[in-house]
């Protein structure tokens, strides 16, 4: 018996085995794709989703939780701007004093060339602990101190988080010393920052916390 629906096998894009575009009422219709976004393009008009509270807004100045955190023990994510232009990550120790962030890096790594090429920064500090996740992320252009200049910051960096024997020991804080020859200086010129915790009680009533909803996270 022949079908109600007409197919066409090849010519005006149709593929086989497809109903042809403009037959019957009973045809199946092909979505007309004119005005559909291109590959890369945005469509015109996008459904917003709810704007995540926990998100505190951008300022200039650290505000005392985020000095709270910053003066903590953690370690910084560091992002750089390759020679390519994408974005290089790295884990690194860091210091804060006065409004800056420091950092004590070796000349020859690659963010050590990526900063010497292009100063552009950015270092996050967080906390990864289940329900209680926040952090604060400083973006600026960074300052290179080196030789006699580097010195002093890269000692106190290294204070922070080696112990006295660890530095006293040939084996360890000469090496140290030795290849952190580059000392980074970012005075940000915005901070950004999140808390889990505000984000909880603004978005769920506190339910997250209270319930341990959130699964450990790996130490």
């Amino acid at each position: 018996m022949a079908s109600s629906a007409r197919l066409r096998h090849g010519g005006d894009g149709d593929q086989p085995g497809q109903p042809r575009h403009g037959g019957s009422e009973s045809e199946a219709r092909i979505p007309d794709r004119r005005n559909a976004p291109q590959p890369g393009q945005h469509p015109d008009s996008v459904p917003q989703g709810p704007r995540r509270t926990g998100d505190r807004p951008v300022t200039k100045q650290p505000t005392p939780a985020q000095l709270e955190l910053l003066a903590q023990r953690r370690i910084a994510a560091v992002a750089t701007v390759g020679a390519d232009g994408a974005p290089h990550l790295t884990a690194t120790w860091f210091l804060y004093e006065d409004g800056a962030l420091y950092l004590a890096i070796p000349s020859g790594s690659a963010k050590g060339r990526n900063l010497a090429r292009n100063g552009r920064v950015a270092v996050m500090i967080d906390v990864r602990v289940a329900g209680r996740e926040a952090g604060v992320t400083g973006i600026g252009r960074a300052e290179l101190l080196a030789g006699a200049d580097a010195e002093p910051v890269v000692q106190r960096l290294h204070r922070k988080y080696l112990t006295d024997d660890g530095l006293a020991d040939p084996r360890v804080g000469p090496v140290f010393a030795a290849v952190d020859d580059l000392a980074v200086k970012l005075n940000p010129d915005r901070w950004i920052s999140w808390d889990m915790g505000e984000l909880d009680q603004q978005a769920f009533s506190g339910a997250i916390m209270q319930n341990g909803y959130l699964r450990e996270i790996e130490p």
